[in-house]
């Protein structure tokens, strides 16, 4: 994050990711990790820490996105209900109807994505994941993932809980990037898939 800078093309407030070259507000990531908006980030920012915007170079406390680990929020599955919607991008992924409403996969109107429930090893839902359905995602500035809440990200496999059985049958566990992996490998039979949901396994996934 740049606190304060001499160069007139850095604003002091903003962060700067190195890999895609993108810079932000720090209450456009901070409302981004909570799958919320900037307005959001900002109140979350004041709240904790009065100005959003530093004028000093300080040491900020370390940020606990939950301060219970011990307790768990889960979701009524009945939300579900408003996203049972096919959008032409899941046949576009070869993808049925049988196997869309068996993952409860469903669409939001309102953010426009593709929603994936999440679930954690007991089959509770915990989470939504969007996924960007509009082709042109950056060149709209969208985010291509987002989180509807702040439990389940990237320290789960998705689909553990349905093929459990399977595999413990076989004795293996086949890993893949994205959910919709597991998916296609369901309706080919093969029942011992789960998502990373990532690029890269976490350390919570590993255990």
């Amino acid at each position: 994050m740049y606190a304060k800078s001499d160069n007139p093309k850095i604003y002091k407030g903003t962060t700067h990711c190195f890999t895609c070259g993108k810079r932000v507000p720090l209450y456009t990531v901070v409302g981004y990790c909570f799958g919320r908006d900037d307005e959001f980030g900002k109140q979350w920012l004041v709240d904790r820490y009065g100005n959003i915007i530093l004028n000093e170079l300080e040491y900020l406390p370390e940020i606990e996105l939950n301060n219970n680990t011990n307790k768990v929020d889960y979701l009524d599955e009945s939300i579900l209900s408003k996203y049972r919607y096919f959008h032409p991008y899941m046949f576009k992924r070869k993808l049925t109807e049988d196997i869309i409403k068996t993952f409860s996969v469903g669409y939001d109107f309102e953010t426009n994505s593709i929603v994936f429930p999440v679930w954690d090893i007991d089959g509770k839902l915990i989470n939504i994941k969007g996924r960007a359905a509009h082709s042109q995602w950056k060149e709209f500035g969208m985010a291509k993932y987002i989180y509807y809440y702040p439990l389940g990200r990237n320290d789960l496999l998705w689909g553990y809980h349905w093929h459990l059985k399977d595999i413990l049958e076989k004795n293996e566990i086949i890993l893949v990037e994205g959910e919709k992996s597991v998916m296609k490998l369901e309706s080919h039979g093969i029942n011992n898939a789960v998502a990373l949901g990532t690029s890269h396994i976490s350390k919570e996934q590993m255990r």
